[in-house]
């Protein structure tokens, strides 16, 4: 899958100032193309004295986890094992103001079929810090600073047979599912519109939507195979320039996303037929939708509906998962159809 690299960051404590202009943005869509893309997207880049980066870290335990910032998915593990990486959460956070992070936790046993845990442990657990730095002194974390620190919640449990022993257990042991949110509050200079505008999609019929959703997936798909590099442009354009203004990223950083984006777009990308498991899944408070597969294959859980086969660079067999995030604007009719807003990385695997 294409992934789009998170470079650092930045902080400023100053007035936000709105950089998105929809109307204009909307008019200047068809003239998005392959080759103009990575200008048009830098024409919308401002840079200031002081640039915000935000990132978590995450530690788990005995767990397989979402985590969103805003109601916008920033990570999605379902392999047991913990990242040691940061993931950036710029791009989901529209404005300063308070900001809400949401874990989603599930046994491992859940996707997982080598483990036999269908359920919590005492010691599950998970740990997301939030970090601030800023872009000049790049990722260091001796230049951090941590703004929050979140523990999932444990009871106290009295044990032996004294009942003398004390024990902290994870509060939701036993169960199958748990879910708990926090904030903190950032301060970025930039103001983006992003899926803010949208329309409430769980207000509307439900056969309706995701027969429109599915209607957009099958049509959409077809500019991908064979891959028809202007229309993907047109396509990415929101969601390539709403990242690159939240990370202050110059051009040539753009440039090296867009080709890395487009890499795998060769004459062997295969678009496979829509995935017969499937159902709708909401984010940003309802705003934003996607066709998510409920597949129990280890090689979809947790992904879109829409994949594609292609021979990658290094000659081997992969398999890509397109996600279109749709959402309706402000005063349009579902009837007139939904507008791609963002894209979502959900990774790629080999056969």
């Amino acid at each position: 899958m294409k992934k789009i690299a998170y470079l650092t960051l930045a902080f400023l404590f100053s007035n936000a100032c709105s950089q998105t202009d929809k109307s204009e943005n909307n008019k200047n869509m068809n003239e998005i193309t392959a080759n103009n893309i990575v200008e048009k997207v830098a024409s919308q880049v401002k840079h200031y004295p002081n640039e915000p980066l935000y990132y978590i870290y995450i530690y788990s335990n005995i767990c397989l986890y979402e985590v969103l910032v805003n109601d916008y998915p920033v990570v999605k593990n379902y392999d047991y094992g913990t990242y040691a990486t940061p993931f950036y959460i710029n791009s989901a956070i529209l404005k300063s103001g308070t900001q809400k992070i949401t874990l989603r936790l599930h046994p491992i046993g859940k996707y997982q079929d080598m483990f036999d845990l269908p359920n919590f442990t005492k010691d599950t657990k998970m740990e997301i810090k939030v970090y601030e730095n800023d872009n000049a002194t790049g990722l260091k974390i001796e230049n951090a600073k941590l703004v929050k620190t979140y523990t999932t919640p444990t009871k106290t449990m009295m044990l032996g047979q004294d009942k003398d022993i004390k024990e902290e257990w994870f509060v939701a042991e036993g169960k199958d599912y748990y879910e708990a949110s926090f904030t903190f509050d950032a301060q970025v200079p930039y103001e983006i519109e992003g899926w803010s505008k949208g329309q409430d999609l769980r207000k509307f019929d439900q056969k309706l939507l995701e027969q429109k959703v599915v209607e957009f997936y099958k049509q959409k798909s077809k500019i991908y195979s064979p891959p028809n590099l202007d229309e993907i442009a047109k396509r990415k354009y929101m969601s390539l320039r709403d990242q690159m203004i939240a990370e202050y990223e110059d051009r040539n950083y753009i440039q090296d996303a867009w080709n890395e984006y487009v890499m795998d777009y060769n004459s062997s990308y295969k678009i496979q037929p829509l995935l017969k498991n499937y159902k709708l899944e909401f984010y940003g408070e309802n705003k934003l939708v996607i066709l998510l597969n409920t597949s129990t294959d280890v090689r979809y859980r947790g992904k879109t509906a829409l994949t594609a086969h292609f021979i990658d660079k290094d000659g081997d067999e992969s398999l890509d998962f397109l996600s279109f995030v749709l959402y309706l604007p402000e005063g349009k009719k579902l009837e007139d159809g939904l507008e791609v807003i963002r894209s979502i990385v959900f990774g790629w695997s080999l056969f």
